[in-house]
């Protein structure tokens, strides 16, 4: 453990890690701080304290790259009771109301969830961490403050029933691959108010958080035993490079001078690009614009007709008017994240390409 501590600026990588129900996951972090000699660490998107699953966390200075990580796609498994309310919306919760539901088929629910599952915003549960005027919602909601939950927009890509238990509480299994800010309370929250009787979220597990899964996610005592057998060597082990982590990024190898440049903070320009690696037409997030890339979250945008090929011959990205719906922008906002590579492929952090074909430096995590 002390050469951990001692060693820990060497440490480089995201741990897939299995958060358990009963922890949160500020504790989870914690522990692997811990168990890790001090190592610095951080997670990649916050589970509920009662639901369980895949927890990405990131050690050393890969943590200056976890923004690129919370928006990715997720899966759940939960099971939704029916006929009883919660002021949570699961089984934390104060009981709300209890209504006869053994009426309930799995047909009701499937039609139920089919209609949620078509609409693109969502009302987020009073009891999370969403913030109010800088508070967050969980606070207000222990003072009894009632405060105004407006819509946010998610996208919920498949839901389906995988189990199905009639009875006076009839539950459901349900699978459900969603994008990132999607709450499988207000899921359950909603389809009880669809229903009529009311539900809430009686268990929940995320299987998978981006490329992370959990059938390959290791528990804290997991970690613990690989620490006191090899100690650094042997966290190393079980490290995820974050290279791999954000392959669905682009990536630009840069000359030595290129590298230079940007692991300085500095703009390389489009002659420091010695190779683009990744799909040529990809759907990448994008900044909306320079003065925003630190606060703003990327979205993603097609854009069919350009490839890197036209940074690499100097054309820079598509400019003018035709070319405006392209990126979604125009002109000087128009930036693509990409991986930043030197020469020898060595990854050392995140970037994005301008409309001139520049490469601006947004992470560096200088290993």
């Amino acid at each position: 453990m002390e050469a951990a501590s001692l060693r820990a600026g060497r440490v480089f990588g995201v741990l897939n890690m299995l958060k358990p129900s009963g922890m949160t996951s500020h504790d989870v972090v914690s522990h692997v701080r811990r168990l890790t000699g001090g190592i610095k660490a951080g997670h990649g998107g916050t589970l509920d304290p009662g639901a369980a699953g895949v927890l990405p966390v990131a050690l050393g200075s890969s943590t200056r790259l976890l923004e690129y990580c919370l928006g990715w796609d997720k899966e759940y498994v939960a099971e939704i009771t029916f006929g009883v309310s919660t002021s949570s919306d699961d089984a934390q919760g104060t009981i709300l109301s209890e209504t006869p539901a053994e009426w309930l088929t799995e047909r009701d629910v499937t039609s139920a969830l089919s209609r949620i599952a078509e609409r693109r915003e969502q009302r987020p549960p009073r009891v999370c961490a969403l913030k109010y005027e800088g508070k967050r919602l969980y606070r207000l909601a222990a003072q009894k403050e009632s405060v105004p939950l407006e819509p946010r927009p998610v996208m919920i890509y498949r839901m389906e029933v995988k189990r199905w238990e009639p009875g006076p509480r009839p539950r459901a299994v349900i699978k459900v691959i969603c994008s990132h800010g999607t709450y499988i309370r207000s899921i359950a929250r909603d389809a009880g108010e669809e229903l009529g009787v009311g539900a809430h979220v009686s268990f929940l597990v995320r299987t998978r958080s981006g490329r992370f899964s959990v059938d390959k996610a290791i528990t804290l005592e997991e970690l613990e035993e690989e620490m006191a057998k090899g100690g650094l060597p042997g966290l190393e082990r079980i490290l995820m490079d974050p290279a791999e982590v954000l392959d669905y990024m682009p990536a630009v190898k840069l000359d030595r001078r290129g590298f230079m440049l940007a692991s300085n903070g500095s703009l390389a320009s489009r002659n420091h690009i010695v190779e683009w690696l990744g799909p040529v037409c990809p759907c990448v997030p994008v900044y909306p614009n320079t003065e925003e890339k630190r606060s703003v979250p990327g979205k993603t945008y097609a854009y069919p007709s350009y490839g890197p090929r036209d940074i690499l011959s100097g054309g820079g990205l598509p400019g003018g008017a035709r070319n405006e719906g392209a990126l979604g922008m125009t002109g000087s906002e128009r930036l693509v994240n990409v991986r930043l590579l030197s020469e020898d492929g060595a990854f050392f952090g995140v970037g994005c390409v301008d409309h001139a074909g520049r490469v601006r430096p947004l992470k560096i995590t200088n290993r």
